[in-house]
């Protein structure tokens, strides 16, 4: 599949100069060295760094909005955390009162039978951790639910690892994965701003000194070249 990033023209020189394809590392698609400024248009260089200035500024709000995530998250947090308790809390203290108005109620009635307050006890604490059960229900659901939208937003940016709470799965979030898309959108960009500056400066003039290359590595430039 031809690579959108290298102009024709640079692959017909590449042929008549025997040069590398790329390889691994921060190279041009072509694999050649760049040349000098002065031999192309030096707009290409302010093109260059406007994209690298502009990746930089994407991945330092990345990290702010990791940053306030995580305070936010902690937050949260805390206050479902405290909201449960105070809930639990309520329901106790209510079925305490309960529990002194009807054992007042039945000491007025003339009722002592320790058998029929046992049971009445009984009904109110089956009651009251019915109640608990039920808060501890909706807390668990929505803790869960705070956590997957924090696992969807921020898992894998900056190598941690968050799982989603439903899957047990690791996420690749929403941040880690517009940073990776910045990434990858200025590494292209750059390969081909590279190709530019390469053809520019043979349009002008400049001569690359040919490498010498061994039959393995005169083979992968034929493989290169026929792939493009």
């Amino acid at each position: 599949m031809a690579n959108p990033y290298v102009n024709t023209a640079l692959v017909n020189w590449l042929k008549q100069h025997g040069q590398m394809p790329p390889k691994k590392g921060n190279q041009n698609p072509l694999g050649l060295p760049l040349p000098p400024q002065g031999t192309y248009d030096p707009a290409l260089d302010y093109n260059s760094q406007a994209s690298s200035l502009g990746l930089q500024q994407t991945r330092d709000d990345a990290a702010t909005a990791f940053e306030q995530g995580q305070e936010d998250y902690g937050l949260n947090t805390q206050n479902l955390l405290t909201q449960r308790n105070n809930q639990i809390e309520d329901i106790k203290r209510n079925y305490n009162v309960l529990g002194h108005q009807q054992a007042d109620h039945a000491a007025q009635q003339g009722i002592t039978s320790q058998g029929l307050l046992a049971l009445s006890a009984q009904k109110r604490m089956g009651n009251e951790n019915f109640e608990a059960g039920r808060v501890d229900q909706g807390y668990n659901q929505q803790k869960q639910q705070l956590d997957l939208n924090y696992a969807r937003q921020f898992g894998g940016y900056g190598g941690n690892v968050i799982n989603d709470p439903l899957t047990q799965q690791p996420v690749f979030g929403l941040l880690a994965t517009q940073v990776a898309r910045a990434g990858d959108a200025d590494s292209k960009y750059q390969h081909a701003i590279d190709a530019q500056k390469i053809y520019g400066a043979q349009q002008n003039g400049y001569s690359y000194t040919p490498p010498k290359h061994t039959k393995k590595q005169a083979q992968k430039i034929g493989a290169y070249i026929r792939n493009h």
